[in-house]
């Protein structure tokens, strides 16, 4: 998990591929017009078919002239006493992270994640807290906070200092094929179960009404639904932050989805994968019961 934020932030146009771990890019080494660069980030080993050469991520960094050191982190090291940035956000974020791969079939248990998904978002597990973590990142990959699940000890809260208001996950958006539907689904959990299911998917890091001063990567996108829980909250976050999309953005294709009465209240999307529905009876689903908004059609929706 380590070797993707090395690769992702100094492999230009980088993109995973139909194979599991891996991924492509143009290469750091010469001037690559057409990607050559193809690394398998849970292995670090990379090839570059124009002739730059092979190896494992240590050389790689060494090439480059960077560090891939990462702090040892001790029991006492938590973020309830010190304030940690950085580099030191990167060592939570991959700590949780392998421990959730070691351990992943026992604890994702009856959730539609997949490993590889899970490795992509650095989604990881806090063994002493008992709870899903969420690594944000800044759009080169970089992790610049941790977001701890709420469980049964402990409301969802972030790194002291970090847990400021964006998109999620930043540093896999530019990847995405912006000819597909984006879905704007309402927490890390459904988007990490989106994701899992094949479809590009983002999420606001702060509640169901709140929308992040940046969002201009949104606007690469041709198409873009908001899919949120079924509940008040659900409901006035999509209409609320559907409209600012499309008034920041009005020749795009912004949607709001509808749940159908036949879903229970509080329904979410990975209660929905959870059911057994699958990614083409989403995306029938969507299709059909959104609707599409005119500029600042939400409002009059009222």
């Amino acid at each position: 998990m380590k070797n993707y934020s090395l690769f992702s932030r100094t492999v230009e146009s980088f993109k995973k591929t139909g194979k599991l771990n891996q991924y492509n890019g143009k290469c750091p080494f010469h001037d690559d017009r057409h990607p050559s660069f193809s690394v398998d980030v849970e292995t670090g080993l990379w090839i570059c078919y124009a002739g730059c050469g092979q190896g494992n991520a240590e050389q790689f960094a060494d090439r480059l002239g960077i560090s891939t050191s990462i702090p040892k982190i001790t029991s006492q090291y938590s973020p309830s006493n010190i304030k940690i940035k950085g580099e030191k956000v990167a060592a939570l974020s991959m700590r949780y992270a392998e421990n959730l791969s070691i351990h992943f079939d026992e604890l994702i248990s009856d959730l539609p994640w997949t490993k590889s998904a899970t490795i992509d978002t650095l989604t990881g597990y806090d063994s002493e807290k008992e709870v899903f973590t969420f690594t944000h990142t800044d759009r080169s990959g970089t992790p610049i906070n941790v977001k701890y699940h709420k469980g049964k000890q402990h409301s969802p809260h972030s790194v002291k200092g970090c847990g400021q208001n964006r998109l999620y996950p930043m540093g896999l958006m530019n990847s995405y094929d912006s000819t597909e539907p984006l879905i704007f689904c309402e927490g890390e959990k459904d988007a990490v179960t989106l994701i899992s299911q094949g479809m590009n998917s983002c999420t606001t890091t702060t509640g169901a009404i709140s929308l992040p001063d940046d969002i201009s990567i949104l606007d690469r996108f041709e198409k873009i639904y908001f899919v949120y829980d079924n509940d008040s909250a659900g409901k006035e976050g999509a209409k609320s932050n559907a409209n600012k999309v499309k008034d920041t953005f009005p020749y795009g294709d912004v949607f709001i989805y509808e749940w159908d009465a036949k879903y229970p209240d509080k329904w979410d999307v990975t209660d929905y994968f959870q059911s057994d529905y699958t990614a083409d009876i989403f995306l029938e689903d969507i299709n059909k019961h959104s609707i599409k908004l005119k500029k600042s059609a939400v409002s009059n929706m009222k």
